[in-house]
């Protein structure tokens, strides 16, 4: 059972990577592709920074009264909504797309963010303390190649594509990560 429980990890973590490499990597391009300016670039990433951050206490206090697999779920799952309006963005015309998405994002953020002390509590108790490193270390080679591979991919076919619809793709297989392999 442990064994399947790890392959299912490894399998999300790919999943999870290449949703957020993608996202995450063409993030910028997208709110340029908008319009920010150099300071709403630098606004947008430090919102991101702030809301993993602040994220981390509420998380970590939630895993005392809700079941950590569920805080996982509904943080992931979520913070995955919200991209819809991001997606949307480009084609709402509004002049103050760019705050709006610098909100959405922190948003996205804090809501996924949420599910940190939940999901490293979690996987303390799933891995066996002999093979952890190992098994953590394996894994995350998994995931940062998949996420590689997918942001080189989505780049490849960014032009012919446009940013909602591969930040719509990324989001889709995230939502199938979750649903498929917990």
């Amino acid at each position: 059972r442990i064994k399947k429980t790890l392959q299912y990890s490894t399998a999300e973590g790919a999943v999870t990577s290449v949703s957020n490499s993608v996202a995450n990597s063409y993030l910028t391009p997208f709110a340029l592709s908008l319009g920010a300016t150099s300071p709403e670039i630098g606004l947008l990433a430090s919102v991101k920074s702030l809301a993993e951050s602040t994220a981390q206490i509420p998380g970590a206090l939630l895993t005392q009264y809700t079941s950590r697999k569920a805080i996982w779920m509904l943080s992931w799952i979520s913070s995955r909504a919200f991209w819809i309006p991001v997606i949307l963005l480009p084609f709402i015309f509004l002049q103050n797309s760019i705050q709006i998405l610098i909100l959405l994002i922190g948003i996205i953020t804090f809501i996924a963010s949420l599910n940190g002390p939940a999901w490293t509590s979690l996987m303390g108790d799933v891995v066996p303390e002999n093979i952890r490193g190992r098994y953590l270390g394996r894994r995350n080679m998994i995931a940062g190649f998949s996420g590689l591979l997918a942001t080189l991919m989505a780049g490849s076919f960014l032009s012919l594509l446009g940013f909602s619809l591969i930040f719509a793709i990324s989001t889709a297989i995230g939502l199938f990560g979750v649903i498929f392999f917990v």
